[in-house]
């Protein structure tokens, strides 16, 4: 005979199992699409440092538009920092 209420615990201590796997499979995936976001940024940022100021209307000249791409780098160590966190 079985016992139903053993038979459940396991079930249950599996399934926290497999949660706990794919919760750590996925936090791992968002944390490398964060360093990939945040590489592209860095290329970015060396690309418009290093290009002679444009001057294109309406849009941002460089200077603003490096400071958008630097917010979005803290943004992304931030995020980043906090990956995780929770489980702490």
């Amino acid at each position: 005979m079985v016992d139903r209420g053993n038979a459940t615990h396991h079930a249950l201590r599996n399934t926290l199992r497999n949660y706990e796997h794919v919760v750590a499979k996925t936090t791992e995936t968002l944390r490398q699409e964060l360093i990939d976001a945040r590489l592209n940024i860095e290329r970015q940022l060396e690309i418009l440092r290093g290009a002679p100021q444009i001057k294109v209307t309406p849009s941002p000249d460089n200077r603003s538009l490096v400071e958008t791409l630097e917010e979005e780098l803290r943004e992304i160590d931030e995020a980043i920092a906090n990956i995780g966190a929770d489980d702490a």
